[in-house]
């Protein structure tokens, strides 16, 4: 079974537009979480989400350079703490897993 590539700047955009309805690191967090999610029921491997998280870090930080707005700027530096413990975590699949929705 193959699966699609995952169309960054859509998802990117995604992301961005969430985070600049939210407020806070958790709602941050719940965020992404539901991105991973979506990804995993798409049947993405580790492999591709991970790397797809490194170019969300990317985006969010050429993002914070250019918005002036510090709610969202915020938003975006929870985020990249977040995705950074993330990937450092070596069961992260199966913690993404483990929160529910």
């Amino acid at each position: 079974m193959t699966t699609a590539n995952i169309d960054i700047d859509y998802e990117n955009s995604q992301i961005t537009e969430a985070l600049k309805k939210v407020s806070g690191y958790l709602d941050c967090e719940k965020v992404i979480i539901k991105h991973i999610h979506r990804l995993m029921e798409n049947g993405q491997n580790d492999i591709r989400i991970e790397q797809y998280l490194k170019t969300v870090i990317m985006h969010l930080e050429n993002n914070i350079e250019a918005t002036l707005d510090a709610n969202e700027q915020m938003n975006h530096r929870f985020v990249i703490g977040f995705i950074h413990t993330l990937l450092r975590t070596p069961a992260w699949k199966s913690w993404m897993q483990s929160i529910q929705q």
